[in-house]
This record gives structure tokens, sequence and C-alpha cells, in this order.
């Protein structure tokens, strides 16, 4: 049993390691871009409601290709929930959900996911709109600028 629970811990800490380092506010995202000299990959997804969104999460964030192409980038995700849980009076209701469609107007994001690499200055270097189920990892990146490749 106690070579088990020494496994669980193993795991658990490899596991630990390899999970990337999301943020959830863009402020905190751009000043840490400027001081450690990283563009910022924004995500705008509906993580439990889009299917290409979990799809993406699963096939391409989950890789270690995907945690190798980000190692020079500060994310940032911003998760939606439903339409029927972003009217006008839930939003009113909720500042944090006020804030992201804020952000969601200020980039013009139709749909999700979405993904945008940018400067810390501002300057969108690259978009990409949608995944499709089956693509994978070499295939979404492709779909990147030359400049934001690895």
């Amino acid at each position: 049993m106690r070579w088990f629970w020494l496994w669980i811990a193993l795991a658990t800490s490899l596991s630990a390691a390899t999970l990337l380092r999301w943020e959830t506010d863009l402020d905190i995202a751009t000043e840490r871009a400027r001081t450690e000299g990283k563009l910022i990959l924004i995500e705008f997804t509906g993580l439990s409601w889009v299917p290409p969104c979990v799809d993406l999460h699963e096939a391409v964030f989950d890789s270690a290709q995907f945690r190798a192409w980000t190692a020079n980038m500060v994310l940032v995700s911003f998760d939606y929930p439903v339409r029927k849980d972003r009217t006008p009076a839930k939003i009113a209701a909720n500042p944090v959900l006020a804030e992201r469609i804020k952000i969601k107007n200020r980039f013009a994001i139709r749909g999700f996911p979405t993904l945008i690499v940018r400067t810390p200055t501002g300057e969108e270097i690259d978009r990409v709109v949608g995944y499709s189920s089956g693509m994978g990892t070499d295939a979404y990146l492709a779909a990147f600028d030359v400049a934001t490749r690895p």
C-alpha cells in the first residue's frame, strides 16, 4: 500500500509539472509578457458548451508540442458561458462576466475558439478562429503565422 501512495504522489507531481499556466487577467498577463520578454496568447473559449473548444483542449493544448510552442508566451484564457447566461441582466449582475464581455467585444470575437497572438505592446500578430475535430496539433499550429510558429 505504501508503494501505491508513493506512485500516486510521483504521478501527481509529474502531471503538475506539465500543466500550462493560464492567466485570467489580461493586464497581469500583459505586464508578465512585458517583463519576461514574451508574446501573449489569448484564448477565447466556451469550454463547457462548444465541442470544438473541448476538442482543441484535448487534442492540442494537452500535447507536449503545444507546451513547447507556448514556452515563450504568456497564456490568457477567457471562458464564456452559453448565450442564455450572457443576457444583459446576468452581465450586469456579474462584474467578472461584464469585464469578459468587454474584452470579447474589444477583440471583435465572433466565434469560439479564437486564439490571438499579440505583443506586450498590443500589436496583434496572428488570429486563428475555430478548430476541426481530428485536426491534431501539427495542423493546428501550422495555421498560425510563420512568425509565431516554434
